[in-house]
């Protein structure tokens, strides 16, 4: 199938229908939630953290078995298109059907999904005063910082370090994280300017106690060098220390969720799409609470590599985002807006909520594999991309399992994040946090 033949029901849920919203539901008062228990799948889940825990006690929070794959994902583009220069496919023009469909769908959408300014700017606060990418000039990165432990020596992602500043006192903390990027690497990949962008709409971004800052931004001719806090442990780490018997409380989890939604608002409100919402890209950050004077925890996002930094209605022709089975179906059409983060936190909650992901493995296979398409020889990883598209279409998310039954206003929120149609989601992040089980106590 080629993209021109993709037409706007390709977005309708499996049924024909543009997926349910359900009616309106009441506050239920429930029982706290248990999260499936599989032993050491936590571990994979321990980047950012000051130190990864040892076995995990029996009956303690961890991943299920399905998802420990994804704990070793890093976050990656899955393939792009090769440029017109390099003699191979080129990239549907704007006037392409493609194009064209993709403004109709937009149209489709609620308020506040893609290119509705006035909206969009509503909430919008003053930027701060932009911070540059200081240039090293003839310094090397070691005269400016120490690093103690590497945390990824490699990968989609970079190196990442802990590191403090030099001129810091002597037995100082390495309380910051350094995350080292190739430039050489960022050009093959057609990423250069988008990454640099994507620093610099960062660095200018309000602070938000639910994203984590960048520091400082250093360059040298072949490497970025982005700083940032370290955090006080990783997202699944924390939850296994706060609750050792693997039980969290609804009170809990409500509080993890309004935590995401609050900071993707904030993100959104400044035209900024994350684009890989998943547990790798969370952190738990300690703060004292001014008002009791107690020690707390709230959720913060990290890793904004992929981020679209300024975007209106975001659809990428040549190139998809993120992470696999947390990615929202129309992803797979390269076509992100404020929804496609929605459905991952949607996905996210689904997985804290059954100890499972929505989907199956076997629908995402062969993502990465290019194929030819009928009648040419070149591989394109296109046809890979709308065949996930077509499976997850064609597949049901079970609402039957555990805890779903007896959880039918966190079940209704779930499905709204996770509609297959992105028209069918919550128009934002604001809205979504408007939902009933948000109000429950």
């Amino acid at each position: 199938m080629s993209l021109e033949c993709i037409s706007d029901s390709d977005l309708l849920d499996a049924d024909g229908s543009q997926g349910s919203q359900g009616p309106p539901m009441t506050a239920v008062a429930t029982e706290p939630i248990q999260v499936t228990q599989v032993q050491h799948a936590v571990q994979g889940y321990s980047s950012y953290s000051k130190a990864a825990p040892s076995a995990p006690p029996q009956g303690s929070l961890c991943l299920p078995k399905a998802s420990m794959d994804l704990s070793h994902q890093r976050s990656r583009t899955w393939g792009s298109i090769p440029p017109p220069s390099a003699g191979r496919l080129t990239v549907p023009s704007k006037e392409s059907p493609l194009k064209r469909r993709s403004m109709r769908r937009l149209q489709t959408m609620p308020a506040g999904t893609g290119n509705d300014d006035d909206e969009c700017n509503e909430f919008v606060e003053p930027a701060v005063e932009s911070r540059p990418i200081e240039h090293l000039e003839d310094r090397k990165i070691y005269d400016v910082y120490y690093w103690e432990e590497v945390i990824q020596e490699d990968g989609d992602g970079g190196k990442v370090v802990y590191c403090r500043k030099k001129d810091d006192e002597v037995g100082s903390e390495f309380n910051k994280v350094m995350k080292i990027k190739s430039k050489l690497k960022l050009q093959k990949e057609g990423f250069a300017k988008e990454y640099r962008q994507v620093i610099l709409k960062m660095l200018s971004l309000p602070p938000h106690p639910g994203i984590m800052p960048i520091e400082e931004a250093l360059e040298d001719d072949a490497f970025y060098y982005v700083v940032s806090p370290r955090a006080t442990s990783s997202f699944f780490a924390g939850l296994l220390v706060e609750f050792q018997d693997g039980v969290v409380p609804e009170a809990a989890l409500r509080s993890l969720l309004r935590d995401i939604l609050e900071a993707l608002d904030h993100l959104h409100s400044h035209r900024v799409l994350h684009r890989d919402i998943k547990p790798d890209n969370m952190v738990l950050q300690a703060y004292t609470d001014e008002a009791t004077g107690e020690t707390k925890r709230r959720v913060v996002l990290i890793d904004f590599d992929h981020a679209d930094p300024d975007f209106t209605y975001s659809n990428d022709e040549d190139r998809i985002y993120g992470t696999r089975r947390f990615n929202a179906p129309e992803s797979y059409l390269c076509c992100f807006s404020k929804q496609t983060d929605l459905y991952s936190v949607g996905a996210v909650f689904y997985m804290l909520m059954t100890g499972k992901m929505p989907y199956d493995d076997e629908i995402f296979e062969g993502i990465g594999k290019p194929v030819a398409p009928p009648g040419s020889r070149i591989p394109s990883p296109r046809i890979a991309w709308q065949e996930t598209f077509q499976r997850l279409k064609q597949a049901e998310v079970d609402w039957e399992c555990d805890p779903w039954p007896s959880q039918p206003v966190s079940k209704d929120l779930c499905k709204q994040l996770l509609s297959f149609s992105p028209a069918m989601r919550p128009r934002d992040a604001r809205a979504a946090l408007a939902h009933p089980w948000f109000s429950e106590c």
